[in-house]
């Protein structure tokens, strides 16, 4: 096996390849995790992770494009650069519960591609029949799971002062025509020791969502490139309900996910006004984007989605594309969506830039690929950027005229809870209350603060 993996991390690209093969009963991701670890390691490459709502994987390698060949598939998108597409994969390996498909991207001089397909299908069928590739990602990672300190950004103040430089009847953003702005906050986790590869933590990360294999959420994993000049270079995670939209054919199926409560409170949330009002701006604002690119829009009833930390409303938007309009445009149309910007964009943007600069990363972008004619996108949410001394976590709400503060404060700690539970799975509880609870009024404050930690003997 190691002679194989060294030939054939050798072997350069030379044109595009594609193949695929039937998935046996004993396939396994771990060792396909570590292949592709592997290979970014020695190619320098930037890695893409992606998990779909059906359970479907997507790994990627690949390197930066000014241009994004119609061949390619995978992209991602930054928040903050929503109109450039400069990032593409090489190297392709899509995983269903039927079959493996392998695609390798034309020649790519920057990247070490394997282009032998007789020798790429041999590795990949025995390391999906084999348990032989020790893949002890836990053992790796038990040294980073022990916070040293804890930090919110902003604080729930400075939170409460600019929300309300919206919400209050006498503000100048109240009399604007702004009617919705979604407001970010993050916790900033220090570590007692480094991680020494922070891609292996997205590697872990995704093994565990595979071995639950939650059907309620996409995961993206992203890493860039060592000394990476973007601004996301660290290792970066989301665990997101929310699709910005699928495209199978000419039919176009995208929703309106906003208005948020907890699951025991989801029968009054599709009742609330002010959860209906924020879930109807989202709906009609992409209904207005999508007129110009659809022959016909539809929409559905608002309904609970209902997930097992937080419930939302959604509504489902059903359209047919024309017949020159292509999935590009739709994301240029949707992204940013107001369900992670606001509405109308360019005043949410405005005061986002104005009052919320918290570094954001890939959090609120969108990633997703495209096979032939079909696509799928998701919103990059309930995020953290892992780095080799901190994990920052990151979260968001949308705020309307009517919103309360602390309401939105604590919605945004609930939302963090997914990502809590897999770094931390043991004090993911504690750690919710710290969040939720820290900075507001001494009555609700938790005052044992971090000792919880402190008096933890072992790592887990």
């Amino acid at each position: 096996m190691p002679d194989k993996l060294i030939r054939f991390l050798q072997i350069q690209s030379a044109s595009c390849r594609y193949i695929s093969f039937p998935r046996t009963k004993e396939f396994s991701l771990a060792p396909l995790f570590w292949l592709c670890k592997k290979i970014q390691q020695q190619s320098q490459s930037r890695l893409f992770i992606m998990k779909t709502l059906a359970n479907s994987w997507h790994l990627a390698l690949g390197i930066s494009q000014e241009t994004l060949p119609s061949k390619f598939r995978a992209m991602v998108v930054p928040f903050a650069q929503a109109t450039k597409l400069d990032w593409a994969p090489a190297f392709h390996l899509c995983i269903t519960s039927k079959a493996i498909s392998i695609e390798l991207a034309p020649d790519c001089v920057a990247t070490k591609i394997p282009a032998s397909f007789k020798e790429v299908a041999a590795i990949f069928q025995q390391l999906t029949t084999t348990s032989e590739v020790n893949f002890n990602a836990t053992a790796d990672l038990g040294r980073y799971n022990f916070p040293s300190n804890l930090l919110l950004k902003p604080s729930y103040p400075e939170f409460k002062e600019k929300i309300e430089l919206f919400t209050k009847p006498n503000s100048k953003a109240n009399h604007s025509s702004l009617k919705k702005v979604v407001f970010s906050r993050s916790l900033v986790v220090s570590l007692k020791n480094t991680i020494a590869d922070p891609a292996l933590a997205i590697w872990h990360l995704a093994l565990k969502e595979a071995q639950t294999l939650n059907p309620e959420t996409y995961f993206f994993g992203y890493k860039g490139l060592d000394n990476d000049p973007e601004p996301f270079t660290d290792g970066f995670v989301s665990y997101t309900p929310e699709t910005l939209f699928t495209c199978h054919k000419r039919t176009l199926t995208t929703e309106a996910l906003a208005g948020s409560a907890l699951p025991a409170e989801a029968q009054a949330l599709i009742k609330d006004p002010k959860n209906l009002q924020e879930n109807e701006v989202v709906k009609q604002s992409i209904v207005d984007e999508l007129s110009p690119l659809c022959t016909s829009i539809s929409t559905k009833p608002p309904r609970i989605r209902a997930l097992s930390y937080i419930s939302h409303i959604s509504t489902t938007i059903l359209g047919t594309l024309g017949p020159n309009t292509s999935w590009l445009q739709v994301i240029h149309s949707l992204f940013p969506s107001p369900a992670i910007a606001g509405f109308p964009r360019p005043e949410a943007l405005d005061f986002i830039h104005r009052h919320n600069q918290i570094p954001r990363g890939l959090f609120a972008g969108t990633c997703g690929f495209v096979e032939g004619g079909n696509a799928t996108f998701a919103v990059l949410l309930r995020c953290a950027t892992i780095s080799s001394s901190t994990i920052t976590i990151l979260a968001g709400a949308g705020i309307m005229p009517t919103s309360e503060p602390q309401e939105e404060w604590h919605e945004t700690a609930h939302k963090m809870y997914p990502v809590l539970k897999n770094l931390w799975p043991q004090e993911a509880s504690n750690l919710l209350q710290f969040v939720k609870n820290t900075g507001l009024a001494p009555e609700k404050t938790d005052r044992k603060g971090l000792s919880f930690f402190y008096d933890r003997k072992q790592q887990y």
